[in-house]
């Protein structure tokens, strides 16, 4: 280590580096997992400790999660008229999730190595944003003819697909999005953990899936 004037006034040890580079790869392990980071290694924190370091953020995504149950509870009128929309909720969801958790990791990591910065996001957007449609197109026909082989009406196919499409690359975006925009904000991007972009997706993708029906189902 040298100053200003590139005179030697200290070391840092092999040991030292390697202690420094697993502390930073710890916390953000942890982070994109949404714990609370701590200092201690496992066996030295008390139960309650690592009770703590789980429980706030695990309280903000049961009550974020809980909104998804209001959109469905809002919709539920549609529902009991249209049984078998509720069957593909959950594929719905998990699919939206899957992508958003995806585009979140790759877009941290960008961001930690220096590829991502302002002077290429609109690229990046644009690649995105057909990345995220290619996906939607393929995985929004696999949907569709899981609902065909399911003997459901055509309706619900097309419904399911066209809904899987725009969830995947509403998800994409916002997989992509989050991380930028919480580094713009000054917060860590590794905030945007997989439980959170998880829960963000699954609202919108309960919301969008019925308004789909909805359009096509003239309700």
């Amino acid at each position: 280590v040298v100053d200003h004037e590139q005179r030697l006034v200290g070391v840092v040890t092999v040991d030292d580096a390697i202690d420094i580079i697993e502390e930073e790869a710890t916390e953000d392990i942890h982070r994109l997992a949404a714990i609370q980071t701590t200092e201690d290694e496992y066996l030295h924190n008390s139960l309650m400790q690592k009770v703590r370091n789980r429980l706030f953020w695990l309280i903000a995504l049961l009550l974020g999660g809980m909104a998804t149950s209001f959109v469905i509870q809002y919709q539920s009128a549609l529902i009991q008229t249209v049984v078998s929309l509720s069957f593909f909720i959950p594929a719905l969801i998990d699919t939206g999730g899957n992508v958003g958790s995806q585009s979140t990791a790759i877009m941290v990591r960008g961001i930690a190595l220096k590829e991502v910065d302002s002077r290429n996001i609109f690229k990046i957007i644009i690649v995105e944003s057909l990345i995220g449609s290619l996906l939607g197109g393929m995985l929004g026909l696999v949907g569709f003819l899981r609902v065909f082989l399911l003997r459901e009406p055509v309706l619900i196919g097309i419904i399911v697909g066209l809904a899987i499409w725009v969830v995947v690359f509403v998800s994409n975006l916002l997989g992509m999005v989050l991380p930028l925009l919480l580094k713009k904000l000054k917060f860590d991007p590794a905030l945007s953990a997989t439980p959170v972009i998880t829960t963000i997706v699954d609202v919108i993708g309960v919301f969008l899936y019925f308004q789909i029906a909805r359009i096509f189902l003239k309700f």
